[in-house]
């Protein structure tokens, strides 16, 4: 009696307190696709707001820097000296008070290094624009990931909808069965626990659906409480051919080209200490006077003898520096491939296994139902059809669990690759 009057409240307090939690159940909510998604990313996620600033902010350094190259220009100027005295300030008119500069003048520095100084700035361009390239990357693949993981809460919540009927009818049938003395109370008993088990999973996955849809939503810089739908199901993942995939990754990966870019800014920089240390600076000065006739012009060159003397010492060390950059540079290139062959081995049995676990869950379903069928006619027990059921709902949950990490290592291979995401990012500075 007393199991009989908490299973009714359940049954009563939980709905309606999950009736105002869970208002996916409550109307039909408009769509979002994962184009659009993904182009709210682009548009509102915070991480790519705060990398846009960044590039901006890199991109407005390296224009400072450059006003370093600009010649220095000298205008024409006049004075007078304030007169210490009452006296003084009567004679102020005389010239001996007043100077007069009516020099225009132009002087340019230029050292060495600044050939491979410019180079090193629009290399440093370049890696910011590579660094945001790979943020941009990162944050779509992972607004993929939790865009296909609702899809897959979706679809465990299908299918615990679909559980939960069967519990109930098993149920019912149960029930009958005992009032005619077909089974036994603890049959009885036995299926009204599924069936509160099944129906509390049920709110338990809706609530998950409620929390990863609000932690989607703030990835994408919405509100939180915004109310959408995704799709039904996740698309099949793509043949990948090894060939293609390193082909693409040595050639575009953001990784492997950050890598070399950032060993070129370090080459550049051991050649900028070698040019200053063996070759002059360039000095130009122009100047013209209001009053003459002809311009002066002065070209100079200036060159320290002591660095010329420690070049030799200097040289033999730079050099060593520059081929620790290529060996990194090469180690760097070893390690990303590897790492992309072992997640393209890991892809490919996963495919296999999915393939399995799909034919494994269409026998499971058979089996299921037609156990079902031979306990409503009686020829097999309670504990054997649940046995089936279960063995079905663990095959269907461990199917689906397996498609979406099949989808989630096609995203990061292709991340890994530099391939499309499926998306057209269009973004200008």
């Amino acid at each position: 009696m007393h199991r009989s009057f908490v299973y009714h409240l359940f049954k009563l307090i939980v709905p309606g307190c999950l009736f105002f939690m869970t208002p996916t159940l409550l109307q039909a909510q408009p769509l979002l696709t994962l184009e659009e998604a993904m182009q709210e990313v682009l548009q509102n996620n915070k991480i790519l707001q705060q990398a846009r600033n960044r590039r901006r902010i890199d991109s407005q350094e390296n224009h400072l820097i450059k006003t370093a190259f600009f010649p220095t220009l000298t205008l024409p100027s006049v004075g007078a000296t304030w007169p210490q005295s009452a006296r003084q300030h009567s004679r102020n008119m005389h010239y001996e008070h007043i100077w007069l500069k009516n020099e225009i003048g132009l002087s340019w520095r230029l050292a060495p290094s600044s050939f491979f100084s410019y180079q090193t700035l629009r290399i440093k361009d370049q890696i910011s624009e590579l660094r945001w390239q790979q943020e941009v990357a990162a944050q779509v693949a992972a607004a993929i990931k939790a865009y296909y993981g609702l899809v897959l809460a979706q679809q465990k919540q299908k299918m615990e909808v679909e559980s939960l009927a069967v519990a109930k009818e098993t149920l019912q049938l149960t029930k009958t069965k005992y009032e005619v003395g077909q089974e036994t109370e603890l049959d009885y008993l036995d299926a009204q626990v599924t069936y509160d088990q099944a129906y509390a999973t049920f709110w338990r996955q809706e609530e998950t659906i409620v929390r990863d849809k609000r932690a989607f939503c703030r990835q994408l810089g919405r509100d939180e409480f915004a109310a959408f739908d995704v799709t039904e199901e996740i698309p099949l993942p793509e043949p990948l051919d090894w060939e293609t995939l390193l082909a693409t990754y040595k050639t575009t990966s953001p990784v492997l080209l950050l890598a070399q870019k950032q060993s070129k800014n370090s080459i550049n920089a051991l050649k900028i200490e070698q040019a200053d240390r063996l070759f002059p600076s360039l000095g130009l000065d122009l100047t013209y006077a209001c009053w003459d006739k002809q311009p002066q012009y002065r070209i100079g060159l200036t060159l320290d003898f002591t660095n010329i003397f420690q070049y030799a010492i200097n040289v033999r060390k730079e050099r060593l520096e520059e081929e620790n950059q290529r060996l990194a540079l090469a180690g760097k290139q070893v390690d990303e491939e590897e790492k992309l062959r072992s997640e393209f081995l890991v892809y490919t049995q996963q495919l296999q296994d999915y393939t399995l676990q799909q034919r494994s869950v269409q026998v499971s379903q058979a089996r299921a139902e037609a156990a079902l069928e031979k306990y409503r006619l009686g020829s097999i027990t309670l504990l054997a059809l649940k046995r089936k059921q279960e063995e079905a709902r663990r095959a269907t949950q461990q199917c689906l669990e397996m498609g979406y990490n099949l989808k989630k290592r096609e995203v990061e291979l292709r991340r890994l690759a530099g391939m499309p995401l499926g998306i057209i990012i269009n973004d200008e500075l």
